[in-house]
C-alpha cells in the first residue's frame, strides 16, 4: 500500500516537472521569437530592387510592365502583425495547457492552417505592394527605398497603396544590372546621410513570401550578422526539393574543421555579441564600442546570457550557379546547400568598400553620374552612365569576397521565375493536378491533366476557355496575346521574344 502510493507520489512529482518544463520551454520560445521577429523597428536602410525587363513571367508581364508591378493572381499572405499575434496567442494558450497536455507544436500548426487557408483564395494584386506592405512591419517607411527603372517610375508610383515621397526613388536612367543598380542606391543613400554607416538590406521586390513572422526573424538576425560582424550576409532559403531553377550557397557552421581555431574563437564572440545585442538593444554607439572591444579581445565576455543559444548563421565557402537535376539532388541530400535568394545586408561603407577593390569603374562612373544630375546636366549623365559595364552583383563583387555569411531562410519563398510559379505558389490543383487561376464560368474541361490555365483579370470581354483531352500544357490568355507552350519542351521565353515581331514592341 505505502509502496504504491509512493509511485503515485513520485508520478506527479515527474508530471509537475515534466510540464513546467513545458511551459518554461514554451514562453522561452515564444519571447525568443518576439526579439528576432520584431516588437520594434529595425534599424537599417531597405533597398527594394524593382527593375527587371518583364521577360520572366511573359506574356502576364511585359517590358513596359515588368512582374512586381503586373496584376498577378496571387494568393493573400497573412501580415505579420495579424501572425503574430495568432503566434502569441497560442504560446500563451500551450504555456496554460502545459499541465494537461504535451501538445508544443499548437502554434506552428495554426499558423500553417491560417496560411493554408489563405492559399486558397486568390486575387488580383502585385508583387511589389505585398513587398513593401511585408517589409512596412519590420522597418518605417523613411527607411525603404525603390531603386527602378526610370522608365517604371509611373507605374510603380500607381501600384502603391499610396503616394510614396520622390526622394525614395532611386531612378536608374538604363538598366545596367544589379551591380550598377546597387551600387547607384549605396552612393545616394551614402551622399544623403554622410554621417551615418547604415546597415542596407537589398531585396528583390518580386518575389513571392507568405510566412511573414519568420521572415522579420530572419531579417533582424541578419541585420545584425551585418551590423555586429560587418561582412557580407545574405539570407539564403532552406531548399525543400532539388530545384533547378536557382543558384546555390554552399555553406559550412562555425565550427567546421576547414577553420582554424582562431576563427572559429572569433566567431563565436561574434555570436555572443549579437545573441547579447538582440536581447538587450543598444544604440548604434553602444554597439560599436561593445563590437570593437569584444571583436579584439581574445578573453570571452564578462556576460555571455545568451552564449549557448544556436544561431543559425553559416559560413559561405563557394557560390554555384543553377545546376542539372542530378547535381541539385546531390545538393539536397549533403544538408549544407541554401537557394540563393538574391537577398543581402551589408554596412555602407563596407560595401563601397567591396566596390573600390572589385569593380572600382563602377565607383568612377555612378559618382560622375550623380554629380552631373546633382548640376541639373541629364543628358551627359545619361551618356556617362551608359559607358557602365553590364555586369551582376554574384559576379562583379559577392563571388569575390572571402567572409561571407548566411542566414537560412525557413519561410515560403518562391521568386516567380517562371510561369511554373503560379501552380506551386497555389493549393488549388485539381485531382488531374490542374490550376485554373480564372473564373469557374469561364473554364470548361473534359479529360485534362497537369495544365495550369490562366486569364488576365484586365480582360473587357473575358473569353470561355475550353479544354478537350489535353495533358501537360500552360494556357494564358490576356487581351492581346493567347499563349499556350508544352510544359516539358519549346523554346525559352528569351528566345521566343526574339521571335516576335519587330514592329510590335507592345507584345514584348
Amino acid at each position: 500500500m505505502i509502496s504504491k502510493q509512493l509511485n503515485e507520489t513520485i508520478h506527479s512529482i515527474s508530471l509537475i516537472i515534466h510540464n513546467t518544463g513545458l511551459i518554461l520551454y514554451s514562453i522561452g520560445n515564444y519571447y525568443w521569437d518576439i526579439l528576432l521577429s520584431g516588437a520594434h523597428e529595425i534599424a537599417m536602410k531597405v533597398i527594394l530592387m524593382a527593375g527587371g525587363s518583364g521577360e520572366r513571367l511573359w506574356p502576364i508581364s511585359r517590358r513596359k510592365c515588368p512582374k512586381q508591378l503586373a496584376q498577378l493572381p496571387l494568393p493573400p499572405v497573412t501580415t505579420a502583425h495579424s501572425t503574430e499575434r495568432t503566434a502569441g496567442n497560442t504560446a500563451q494558450s500551450t504555456a496554460k495547457n502545459a499541465a494537461t497536455t504535451t501538445n508544443t507544436n499548437t502554434t506552428n500548426t495554426t499558423i500553417r492552417s491560417t496560411q493554408t487557408a489563405n492559399k486558397q483564395q486568390p486575387s488580383s494584386q502585385t508583387l511589389l505592394a505585398q513587398t513593401f506592405s511585408r517589409l512596412q512591419h519590420i522597418t518605417s517607411e523613411a527607411n525603404i527605398f525603390l531603386s527602378i527603372q526610370k522608365a517604371h517610375a509611373k507605374l510603380t508610383a500607381e501600384v502603391l497603396p499610396y503616394p510614396y515621397p520622390k526622394s525614395n526613388y532611386i531612378e536608374e536612367p538604363i538598366g545596367k544590372d544589379t551591380a550598377a543598380a546597387i551600387l547607384l542606391a549605396t552612393l545616394t543613400i551614402a551622399r544623403r546621410f554622410p554621417n551615418e554607416d547604415n546597415v542596407l538590406f537589398f531585396t528583390p521586390a518580386d518575389h513571392y513570401i507568405t510566412d511573414q513572422v519568420e521572415f522579420a526573424k530572419t531579417v533582424r538576425l541578419a541585420t545584425k550578422v551585418a551590423e555586429i560582424s560587418e561582412v557580407l550576409t545574405l539570407i539564403g532559403i532552406t531548399p525543400k526539393s532539388a530545384a533547378v531553377a536557382y543558384g546555390y550557397l554552399e555553406t559550412h557552421s562555425i565550427h567546421s574543421t576547414e577553420l582554424s581555431r582562431e576563427s572559429t574563437a572569433k566567431l563565436e564572440r561574434e555570436l555572443s555579441l549579437i545573441a547579447q545585442n538582440l536581447a538587450s538593444p543598444q544604440s548604434n554607439a553602444t554597439t560599436s564600442r561593445l563590437h570593437h572591444h569584444s571583436l579584439t579581445s581574445s578573453k570571452p565576455s564578462a556576460t555571455k546570457p545568451l552564449e549557448q543559444l544556436d544561431l543559425p548563421v553559416k559560413i559561405v565557402s563557394k557560390f554555384h550557379e543553377k545546376p542539372d537535376i542530378k547535381q541539385a539532388e546531390k545538393y539536397l541530400q549533403q544538408g549544407n546547400f541554401l537557394w540563393n535568394a538574391g537577398m543581402f545586408f551589408i554596412k555602407t561603407s563596407k560595401l563601397i568598400e567591396y566596390f573600390n577593390d572589385h569593380a572600382p569603374e563602377h565607383v568612377v562612373i555612378i559618382n560622375k553620374y550623380l554629380d552631373l544630375m546633382k548640376k541639373g546636366d541629364e543628358q551627359a549623365a545619361v551618356k556617362n552612365f551608359n559607358d557602365l559595364d553590364k555586369v551582376s552583383f554574384d559576379y562583379a563583387i559577392a563571388e569575390k569576397v572571402s567572409d561571407i555569411r548566411a542566414v537560412p531562410g525557413t519561410f515560403d519563398w518562391d521568386d516567380m521565375g517562371s510561369l511554373s510559379a503560379f501552380r506551386r505558389i497555389h493549393c488549388t490543383t485539381d485531382a488531374s493536378n490542374n490550376t485554373f487561376l480564372t473564373a469557374p464560368e469561364h473554364i470548361l474541361e473534359f479529360a485534362t491533366k497537369n495544365t495550369l490555365a490562366y486569364q488576365s483579370s484586365n480582360n473587357n470581354t473575358p473569353q470561355t476557355i475550353v479544354l478537350n483531352s489535353i495533358n501537360n500544357l500552360t494556357i494564358i490568355v490576356t487581351d492581346d496575346i493567347i499563349y499556350i507552350a508544352d510544359n516539358q519542351k519549346g523554346l525559352p521565353t528569351k528566345e521566343l521574344l526574339k521571335k516576335l515581331p519587330p514592329h510590335n514592341d507592345s507584345l514584348r
